[in-house]
């Protein structure tokens, strides 16, 4: 395992991922190389977090992404999600051994030694991709011998999302998920089922990992398209999750031939574009604005009807559910089959590049140290 813990003038000292500075990004966002903004720390180190009120310190052993530390590291939403000083270090999604806690940790039940998952905390993903981490102590739940910490890892945000919209699935149910193999959609293929779902349908070119997650029908969308296939128009779909948006998402619904009248339309991204941009107040006015309105607009009228998916809520026990599936066997953690990535320079740039390309099939995880 990785282990430089050095003492000095500032106290301890650890390795790190960093980021010197953010810099929003002019043109399209999606050439951006952001393997050049990330650096991993050996000369100088970084010092290790402090505990305070209400977190408590883990070694970190596995740190997975999501599209937040994309859009943090880009700063095309700094007006809500930017870290509060340079360097920072990235990732937010961890799991580890407890090595210190606060008393809200012990009052919490947790103890020195614990192996435990934590989604990231206030103001967006940072801080996971480092030896040491601080953790929330109401976002953090123990985790059983039998689950690894790199599949631990991928529970947090993405699967956690899943959960959240699979919670609005009714029995009997037909579901539609667009981009089945991401890191939401391949979890919520799966708590479909568990919800109730008669059929499970999903686009995505990976027809046999799909089929292995329980997938009935895996729609290939380079050469079928879902909102006329004559299979879906005669059994058409009663509600459809949406996690990659764009021009086949929402507006191809609403002309939709294979959606049931009063279709429920669920979006796990904000509008139709995974790039966008929020730097000043009234930008999040435009866009929960834009969200609001076609909410409002769809609730009338014999199509779809449209819902955004807030799925950054680790309350309410479901982060304790999905370690209750993984461990009984009822969920499967999907990674990136190039993951875990090694927690090296190269593999953390890596980690970035896959997770900015919006292709990975799967949770990009890093694997930060052995237990």
């Amino acid at each position: 395992p990785i282990s430089r813990i050095m003492s000095g003038g500032q106290g301890p000292m650890m390795r790190a991922a960093t980021i010197p500075s953010i810099q929003r990004w002019s043109g399209s966002a999606a050439s951006r190389d952001v393997s050049t903004l990330i650096s991993l720390s050996d000369s100088p180190l970084v010092p290790r977090p402090k505990v305070a009120k209400g977190l408590m310190l883990i070694r970190v052993l596995s740190c997975s992404l999501a599209p937040g530390d994309i859009r943090v590291l880009s700063g095309q939403v700094d007006m809500f999600q930017k870290p509060p000083k340079f360097p920072y270090v990235p990732g937010g999604d961890v799991s580890g051994i407890v090595e210190e806690l606060s008393p809200e940790g012990e009052a919490a039940g947790f103890h020195k030694g614990d192996r435990v998952v934590a989604m990231f905390g206030d103001g967006g993903p940072r801080n996971g991709l480092a030896e040491y981490a601080t953790v929330r102590v109401s976002t953090t739940v123990k985790l059983p011998q039998g689950i690894s910490a790199d599949a631990a890892s991928a529970l947090p945000s993405s699967a956690l999302t899943a959960m959240i919209a699979a919670d609005m699935i009714k029995k009997g149910d037909r579901v539609l998920v667009l981009g089945g193999a991401g890191g939401v959609g391949s979890h919520l293929v799966q708590l479909a089922r568990h919800a109730g779902a008669s059929f499970v349908a999903a686009t995505s070119t990976q027809a046999e990992m799909l089929t292995k997650l329980g997938v009935d029908r895996v729609i290939d969308y380079r050469s079928e398209r879902w909102w006329e296939l004559d299979e879906f128009v005669e059994q058409p779909f009663t509600v459809v999750f949406d996690c990659v948006s764009g021009k086949q998402g929402w507006p191809t619904a609403r002309r939709a031939r294979t959606l049931v009248q009063r279709a429920r339309y669920n979006s796990i991204v904000m509008g139709d574009n995974p790039y966008f941009e929020i730097h000043t107040p009234i930008g999040i006015l435009k866009a929960m604005g834009a969200i609001a309105l076609r909410q409002l607009t769809s609730s009338f009228g014999k199509g779809p009807k449209y819902k955004f998916v807030f799925g950054i809520m680790p309350e309410g026990g479901r982060l304790e559910r999905l370690v209750r599936l993984v461990s009984e066997g009822k969920l499967q953690p999907v990674l990136e089959s190039e993951c875990p990535l090694p927690f090296t320079e190269q593999g953390v740039r890596r980690a970035f590049e896959l997770q900015k390309s919006n292709h990975a099939h799967g949770k990009v995880v890093v694997h930060v140290a052995d237990e």
